[in-house]
């Protein structure tokens, strides 16, 4: 095992490695539901949008959560940035397989560039994480709560709420600045990035109990 936080992240891969697991059963369902619906149609961009829309289902914070309910988390002695981090090690590989196979799939079966496919996954990928930050600064303000419906209210309110940089950046950009939609692909992508990673430096108080209810 690794020293400090990281001890989470080796214990982290060992159960994923016994369990043999990338992906989820729900992202192995949606995954299989969407590219069959979109391979009908053919309509690649159809696909994408799904994938897209189906961030909201298939992520979620139970790792982390598993890690919290064991309690011995709060003891270790290191920066809760690298324990949140470490915690959700498992969350953020099969958020990166879900992409890749994404990739894979708009490739064979839609025969989308390369690039435009990998642009494509980037996002996805990008987009999953932000939502998984918010989910985790949820968890970190409400705590182990039961009651979902104000949960999901919250993550979907706030999902929508730090979109809008996005937009707005790439309207000035466009319909200001005349760029090619096209040409600033990279920037919602950065963007995102780095709005996951705020918010998650955020919510790093949940590993240390702040705001965790038993």
């Amino acid at each position: 095992f690794l020293p400090g936080g990281w001890a989470l992240l080796s214990r982290q891969i060992l159960q994923l490695i016994k369990t043999k697991q990338l992906l989820e059963v729900g992202q192995i369902t949606m995954l299989a539901i969407y590219t069959i619906i979109a391979i009908g149609s053919q309509d690649a961009t159809f696909y994408q949008v799904m994938l897209l829309v189906s961030v909201v289902f298939v992520t979620n914070t139970e790792s982390l959560e598993n890690e919290l309910k064991r309690h011995y988390i709060y003891l270790i002695p290191d920066h809760n940035f690298k324990k949140l981090m470490a915690a959700q090690a498992i969350t953020f590989i099969r958020t990166f397989m879900y992409s890749v196979v994404s990739f894979v799939i708009l490739i064979i079966f839609f025969k989308e560039p390369v690039v435009a496919a990998l642009m494509f996954a980037l996002n996805l990928c990008v987009i999953t994480l932000l939502y998984q930050a918010i989910q985790t600064l949820v968890l970190r303000f409400l705590g182990l709560t039961k009651n979902m419906i104000l949960s999901m209210f919250l993550k979907i309110t706030i999902y929508f709420v730090v979109l809008i940089p996005n937009g707005l950046v790439i309207s000035f950009l466009v319909l200001f600045l005349g760029y090619p939609l096209e040409s600033i692909l990279w920037i919602p992508l950065v963007l995102n990035a780095v709005l996951a990673l705020l918010i998650l430096y955020g919510a790093r108080g949940v590993v240390d109990g702040a705001g965790i209810a038993d």
